[in-house]
């Protein structure tokens, strides 16, 4: 393998991510606001408050990220699919894998890397 080789989704993938990220910076915005909150706060009761506010906008997140691979994903066949799937895990999981840790898609092939 080449070391300079080109990853044969890169390209759509940073564009998907991209558009993501413009529709939806107040929603990711706010999880990670959240996040923040349940991390710095002293008070127990308050901090499970945050981390469920958190949980909740970051399966938002989730949701949407999945919604927007699936649509794509279900365009291509084998090995292109499984080259999309490997390309949007990676690059998903670089771009919001502080929100969403366990963040993960159906088949093991798709599951994103730790």
């Amino acid at each position: 393998m080449w070391p300079f080789r080109r990853r044969r989704f890169r390209e759509v993938v940073e564009r998907q991510l991209a558009i993501f990220a413009q529709d939806h910076s107040t929603l990711v915005d706010e999880a990670r606001a959240a996040l923040g909150e349940y991390h710095h706060e002293r008070d127990a009761r308050a901090s499970l408050e945050s981390y469920g506010e958190h949980d909740e906008l970051a399966e938002r997140v989730e949701e949407l990220l999945d919604d927007m691979y699936r649509n794509f994903s279900s365009t291509l066949e084998g090995t292109a699919a499984r080259d999309y799937r490997r390309e949007f895990a990676r690059s998903a999981k670089a771009a919001y894998g502080d929100l969403l840790p366990r963040l993960t898609f159906d088949s093991p092939e798709d599951q994103l890397p730790e």
